[in-house]
């Protein structure tokens, strides 16, 4: 046997990889914890997914189509910004921002209809404790229209699809038929906005160009007047202010340059015509609070009285009284100088900002290219003052000619528009009421809530684990103790039998051969070392040190040998009970000279050996422990039996085993696994080396045949069946 006591320190566990068997074992351990932790968590985890309402989902679509070219006017002067904000990025912000916006989901609020469906959560949340936690009491009716809007944009999705010319909206309510009002609604209420803002726009395109043709023709007109005037002055024929224009000619170059640049200029002023009145509400023109808060009313009214035309006649008194509020609110922004239109959406925002810019750069051009005009006209290449008048009014007549033109083809467009009813979006498909709830997905939420519940008490289970310093380990506990292990005892399957009786000559099964497996070793052990008395000792009590050493007793017996069994334990006796027999006389008796030896050693009937018990418990078990009277006993005990077997108290708790082990030719360590932390063994090495004791081994005693990391799968073999186990194993191979 090598010394395993001359190393100090202890040698590192080698690192092993996920091994299944040990999470088996894990579980198995800790079985306990993880359903205390796992069962309270089960129990709402299943009944929490039943708990939540049913919600449907329907889905509209609305295809979004180019815009009128008439509504476009401009367009071509857009710097690269203005473009760069017409990416279908872009569009599709602004399109779901649009949607998501409270003036279109507003319009939806408003014309929700009295009888809608009480099973809708957006409306269930308007009324009750909910809006009395969030303003204090009862809401005003502004307030009211906001939470609306703001639960009713939770309960819609927006997506743009097909590349930006379809959106799809999906609506989700507490029924089928709130889902599909739902989407519907938003779906015309999206569309109508679109032509509201399309009409008004087509009608501030058309005002804008009326008002430039009727100063274009008074402008004509002018010119014309000037220009007869001239030749009427100078009593000349028109054909002599005349004079033929070259492609190549400056001149005519020049005017060309001057057309397109004014073109360009309408075009850009137009364009703005049509946001002037929006922009007038955008970013810091609306300076005070008051006027922001009156536009919002304005907007407001409006919506109610949309809704309030769809369900009530024209002369219904409610109609009447929103009517009289808007045309209030509407003078007052006017007296105000506040358009009533709404604000610009970013992108427009963005183009007006660029397009003052490019009015501005347009009007400086034109200006330039006029003067550069009158300086060629004025040139000394002409020979007349008014031959030059003459043929800058007929050069000025010619591009506002044009002008008239562009600007006439412009109202024509425009107003087929308008008639056309185009609004750049229309209802593809409306929403059908869905046959089947969407959600929640009540066998989702319950595997997840049982994961959940599982994964907890896991780990806690696992913390556990960790937090638990025992050694279960055979070879860790064999590093820590400096000893080899030598024996490996299973549970007691049979729980009739009594533990301390399972070497008889009738007994079978694992905890017997496992006795007899560790007597072969002890056998070898004594063959080296010529050993003749083994002390059995524990760190704790409970380990099962009296129950080996019964059972080994019994087995050396069993092959003839004259053995002797010793209670040393003067404080914790047991084998006095375990056979039945009287504890008295005993050890203490004769180590206090009160009894001899042969008057003190019983032959039980259950057993083949002999024994001494533990005689009556003295004062100082330490002190006859420690005595002469004992070495001078073991001695003579030695010299009459073939083995001497000696079951001591407890290592850690008492001095008595170290005591007893200096006295034996070797010691035998009895540990449950699992039994004391890891510094208990450390300390169970360190007080052993220095009371001298020789230390054979580690039996490992009480092991789950269950437990692979602590007994080996090799050990299970048809040998250890019972005989009736034999019988039926020869019947099925037959």
């Amino acid at each position: 046997m090598r010394d395993e006591f001359e190393a100090e320190g202890e040698p590192a566990e080698s690192e092993q990889g996920l091994d299944f068997h040990r999470v088996l074992e894990f579980v198995r351990r800790r079985r306990a914890t993880v359903l205390l932790v796992a069962i309270p968590l089960l129990i709402p985890a299943t009944i929490l997914p039943f708990l939540p309402k049913h919600y449907f989902e329907a889905t509209s679509t609305v295809a979004i189509q180019a815009a009128p070219k008439a509504l476009d006017f401009g367009g071509d002067v857009l710097p690269g910004a203005i473009a760069s904000a017409h990416t279908p990025q872009a569009l599709e912000s602004t399109i779901v921002t649009l949607v998501n916006s409270d003036t279109v989901l507003g319009q939806v609020v408003d014309q929700l209809p009295a009888g809608a469906p009480t099973r809708m959560s957006v409306f269930d949340y308007l009324k009750g404790r909910v809006l009395g936690e969030v303003y204090g009491g009862n809401p005003t009716v502004q307030q009211d229209r906001e939470l609306r809007i703001e639960n009713l944009r939770k309960q819609i999705e927006v997506e743009l699809a097909g590349g930006g010319t379809f959106l799809e909206i999906k609506a989700r309510g507490g029924s089928p038929e709130s889902a599909t009002w739902l989407a519907n609604g938003l779906a015309d209420s999206y569309v109508r906005y679109l032509q509201i803002q399309r009409d008004d726009a087509s009608k501030r395109a058309v005002t804008w160009l009326n008002q430039q043709i009727y100063e274009l023709r008074d402008q004509i007109a002018s010119k014309e007047s000037a220009a007869a005037e001239l030749v009427a002055k100078n009593q000349v024929s028109p054909s002599s202010f005349s004079h033929e224009k070259d492609a190549s000619d400056p001149l005519s170059t020049l005017d060309s340059q001057l057309q397109t640049a004014r073109i360009d200029l309408l075009g850009a002023r137009q364009r703005m015509a049509e946001l002037e009145p929006r922009a007038v509400n955008t970013g810091n023109s609306v300076k005070s609070a008051e006027t922001r808060q009156m536009r919002d009313d304005y907007q407001t009214a409006v919506h109610a009285l949309e809704a309030a035309r769809l369900r009530f006649t024209p002369t219904h008194p409610e109609v009447v009284r929103l009517e009289g509020v808007v045309a209030s609110l509407r003078q007052r922004l006017s007296k105000a100088g506040v358009s009533n239109a709404p604000s610009l959406t970013p992108t427009e925002e963005i183009e007006y900002q660029q397009l003052r810019a490019e009015v501005a750069r347009a009007d400086s051009k034109v200006q330039a290219l006029e003067k550069a005009r009158d300086e060629m006209l004025g040139d000394g290449g002409v020979r007349s003052e008014a031959i030059s008048r003459y043929k800058r009014l007929e050069s000025e007549l010619e591009i506002d000619q044009q002008m008239l033109s562009v600007l006439l083809t412009r109202r024509n467009e425009s107003l087929l528009t308008a008639a056309d009813k185009q609004s750049g979006a229309y209802v593809l498909d409306y929403a059908v009421s869905p046959l089947y709830p969407a959600g929640p997905s009540r066998r989702k939420y319950l595997a997840l809530g049982w994961a959940a519940a599982l994964a907890a008490g896991v780990s806690v289970g696992l913390l556990r684990e960790l937090l638990d310093r025992r050694v279960r380990d055979p070879e860790a506990v064999a590093r820590a103790l400096g000893v080899p292990v030598i024996g490996l005892i299973p549970q007691i399957d049979d729980r009739k039998t009594v533990p301390e009786h399972q070497t008889g000559r009738a007994r079978q099964g694992a905890a017997a051969e496992g006795y007899r497996n560790l007597r072969t070793a002890i056998l070898f052990a004594m063959r080296e070392q010529k050993l003749h008395s083994l002390l059995l000792t524990s760190a704790i009590a409970g380990e099962g040190k009296t129950t080996t050493c019964i059972n080994l007793a019994s087995a050396f017996a069993q092959m003839g040998r004259r053995v002797v069994l010793i209670d040393a334990d003067l404080r914790r006796a047991r084998i006095d009970r375990v056979f039945g027999i009287s504890r008295s006389p005993g050890l203490s008796e004769v180590l206090e000279g009160k009894a001899r030896v042969e008057e003190c050693v019983q032959r039980p009937e259950k057993a083949n050996f002999d024994v001494l018990t533990a005689g009556g418990a003295p004062d100082n078990p330490s002190e006859l422990l420690a005595s002469n009277a004992f070495s001078e006993l073991i001695a003579a005990l030695k010299s009459e039996y073939d083995f001497v077997m000696l079951d001591s108290p407890v290592l850690l708790a008492v001095p008595d085993a170290l005591m007893l082990a200096a006295d034996a030719d070797a010691t035998l360590l009895v540990h449950r696994p699992g039994s004391v932390e890891r510094r208990a063994l450390r300390r169970m090495r360190e007080d052993l080396r220095r009371a001298g004791a020789r230390v054979i081994g580690v039996a490992f005693n009480w092991v789950n045949p269950a437990d692979s990391s602590v007994y080996p799968s090799y050990l299970e073999s048809p040998y250890l069946d019972g005989p009736k186990k034999k019988r039926r194993a020869r019947a099925e191979s037959s």
